[in-house]
Parts: C-alpha cells; sequence; structure tokens
C-alpha cells in the first residue's frame, strides 16, 4: 500500500521556536541588519545600556525601537557569531549568547540577550547585557586606554540640534556615535568618550569666558584637515566658519588648522602639527 502524506501541517515545538528565535536576532537581525526580521511585538520592551532610559527605564513600543534604538546599530555593526541559546524551563524565555564585532571602534563584544516571548511568537521583552568598556574605554584590557582624559562633555542649548552637528563633525574625524539616552549622545575614538548633553534651561556659553576656551581635534596630516574642511564642514547646513584652512606659524612650526564654532558657539578646531 503506497504511503500517504499527511496533510496537517507540522508543528514546530516551543523549544525549538524559542532557540530558532534568538539564533535569527542575531543571524538575520543584527547580521543581515533587518529590523523587520526581528519579531517584536507592538507594545515591546527593551532595557539595555546604551538605549535611552538605559536598564531602567525600559523603551516601549516596536516603531520606538525602530526609530530610536536601531538607527546607529546597521553602521556599527561589522559582524556577528551565535556561541549559544538557552531556553528557561517554562518555555517562556530564551536568551542568546553571541559575539557581536564593530567596525568603529574596532572591538569585539561578548553579549547575551533576554528575550521574554508570547504564545504568538513575538518578542514582549527584551533585556541586554555586556561590558560596555569595550566601547567607552577601547584597550583597557590591554592597557592601552587613555591615562589622559577619560572623558570631556558638552552642553548644548538645543540637544536634537548639537547631536546633528556633532554626529557629522566627530563622524567625518573617525570618531563612532557609540552610547544614546535622552539628551545624552556618546562619541568614542581612541580610548577617548566625548559627550554631548542638554544644557539647564535658558543658559548659554560665552566665547572667551570662564569655562572652555576652545576644542582642538587632530588630524593626521595636512590633507586631512583638508578634506575634513571640504567633505565635513562646507556640507554643514549651517556653521560658522572662523578661517578655512590655514597655516599659522605664530602659533607653531607647521600648524595648520581650520577654525570653527559649534551651534552654542563653542570654538573648534581640527588642527595638524608635524
Amino acid at each position: 500500500m503506497p504511503a500517504t502524506l499527511d496533510p496537517r501541517p507540522v508543528q514546530v515545538d516551543r523549544a525549538t521556536l524559542l532557540h530558532t528565535l534568538g539564533r535569527n536576532y542575531v543571524l538575520r537581525g543584527l547580521g543581515g541588519k533587518n529590523f523587520d526580521a526581528i519579531p517584536y511585538a507592538d507594545n515591546v520592551e527593551l532595557r539595555a545600556p546604551f538605549c535611552p532610559g538605559g536598564v531602567y527605564q525600559p523603551l516601549v513600543g516596536r516603531e520606538n525601537l525602530r526609530s530610536t534604538w536601531w538607527p546607529p546599530l546597521p553602521q556599527l555593526v561589522a559582524g556577528v557569531e551565535v556561541i549559544d541559546t538557552f531556553v528557561n524551563a517554562s518555555l517562556s524565555a530564551v536568551t542568546v549568547e553571541f559575539h557581536c564585532h564593530l567596525g568603529q571602534p574596532k572591538c569585539t563584544l561578548r553579549i547575551a540577550d533576554r528575550f521574554t516571548v508570547n504564545s504568538a511568537g513575538e518578542i514582549v521583552a527584551q533585556e541586554n547585557f555586556f561590558d560596555p568598556r569595550e566601547v567607552t574605554n577601547p584597550g583597557w584590557r590591554r592597557g592601552g586606554a587613555s591615562s589622559t582624559i577619560h572623558h570631556l562633555a558638552i552642553a548644548s542649548s538645543e540637544f536634537a540640534r548639537s547631536k546633528t552637528f556633532y554626529t557629522a563633525v566627530l563622524g567625518g574625524l573617525g570618531y563612532t556615535l557609540a552610547m544614546e539616552a535622552e539628551g545624552f549622545a556618546g562619541y568614542v575614538k581612541d580610548g577617548l568618550l566625548l559627550v554631548v548633553r542638554q544644557a539647564e534651561p535658558g543658559s548659554r556659553h560665552t566665547h572667551g569666558g570662564c569655562g572652555i576656551h576652545h576644542l582642538a581635534f587632530a588630524a593626521p596630516s595636512r590633507a586631512s584637515v583638508d578634506q575634513f574642511y571640504r567633505d565635513v564642514l562646507l556640507k554643514l547646513p549651517s556653521v560658522e566658519i572662523e578661517d578655512p584652512p590655514v597655516e599659522c606659524p605664530e602659533i607653531m612650526a607647521g600648524f595648520y588648522a581650520t577654525f570653527f564654532y559649534d551651534p552654542d558657539g563653542i570654538k573648534l578646531e581640527v588642527t595638524y602639527t608635524p
């Protein structure tokens, strides 16, 4: 008698579904740079160190995750590798452990994400765990972290405006936007964390007054100063430029820089010295 096919759909057991969800989050979501590959419920809650609200106040809502948490990730993530997945006894959650390779700052994070999953197979809660020091303090394990300035914070009168400005300026200088929260953005390069945050209402900066006078970013060559001026400064929609790239022998032999101001009037420069 010939064999007959069972027309009923194959039922995937709950444990397999959870293991697969954890792996797909890493491989198809983060690795594939595809937010829609992650089965978030509409009312999902996310707790993560570099997420607005941090681990104590969750970011709520699928579209909120898409617009607030997700945007920097495709650029940051250079590759991923799943280590293992773990399902709890009640089959309500899965934890995936994986390596996440970042392009800039160039490092590898060992991450664990725990997902609470509803009966429809949707993620209703996510908790993210990792040691942030590879991002905030590159080289700390090798003793290669900065031993001078750990971080520098700049207060801005209009945070959104300043974040747009500094993301362009610092991105053009090799910094990575690595930390975000409400009224807070952190950029990292070579062991230095530069923070932009919201200032107290009504406060303002006066150039030449008390406090920071100016901030100079090092450039590796004269050509890189020219390139920054051409590809970043001249393309900003609004920026006050004091000087295009210019030699300043009165300051130092070979001193070559461009001078400009941030939206609150803090003087900045990009400088090369031989």
